[in-house]
């Protein structure tokens, strides 16, 4: 349940730094607003890779992916 929280947060995240990269009006700002969105991203994927792992046992991810 906790990888749903952080889950969550990490696409909050986003979304507010994408509001800002919209507002952005320098380079700079730009680029520092992209490289959280991809530190964002990046703790996004981890969070619900880990979340897909609580969905089925091994036994069933096993003879699903065969």
């Amino acid at each position: 349940m906790a990888e749903l929280v952080y889950i969550v947060d990490s696409l909050q995240g986003i979304m507010g730094n994408v509001n800002d990269l919209i507002q952005a009006t320098s380079p700079e700002e730009i680029d520092a607003i992209e490289s959280e969105i991809l530190k964002n991203n990046s703790r996004f994927d981890a969070n619900l890779k880990t979340f897909e792992t609580t969905l089925m046992s091994p036994e069933a991810i096993q003879i699903a992916d065969s």
